[in-house]
């Protein structure tokens, strides 16, 4: 039996709004995004801020599968003029079944201030290691490499 695990970021009321200093620290810059898509596939995610939604095998974890379909932009049920992403976790107890979310930006963001609303459910579920939600910035792997500017 599958077991779905929800995570819903609301759009308008998340309106993920991100403030920070580039990393040459010349010119502060503003990243604003709603998430307000009309669905996984639209052609606005790839072109405003650069997101992109991890599907096939990626990381982390190393070999893990990532699956486009487990990200998707709903009607909010509060306010129909809005949309929610919500990312899926699938599971049927085995670890090679697993199939993982995640949307990320080639945009590399440093020092500054981040802020974001996100929307973690509380809902039960039946799973033997509980719910594991997380939200978090970290920098690519290139950037990684110097310690001075590594960031998470």
């Amino acid at each position: 039996m599958k077991k779905n695990i929800k995570v819903l970021i609301h759009s308008k009321l998340l309106l993920l709004a991100f403030i920070f200093v580039g990393l040459s620290g010349h010119a502060q810059v503003i990243m604003f995004d709603d998430f307000n898509y009309s669905g996984n596939t639209d052609p606005q995610l790839a072109s405003f801020n650069k997101w992109q939604i991890i599907n096939g095998v990626s990381g982390p974890p190393e070999g893990a599968t990532y699956s486009r379909n487990n990200v998707a932009f709903i009607t909010d049920p509060n306010d129909s003029a809005n949309k929610l992403m919500t990312l899926k976790t699938t599971v049927n107890g085995q670890s090679k079944a697993v199939t993982h979310s995640r949307i990320e930006s080639s945009y590399e963001y440093f020092e500054g201030t981040y802020a974001s609303r996100v929307y973690l459910s509380d809902e039960s579920f039946a799973t033997k290691d509980a719910n594991i939600q997380t939200f978090f910035t970290i920098v690519s792997s290139s950037l990684a490499q110097d310690g001075a500017k590594y960031s998470e």
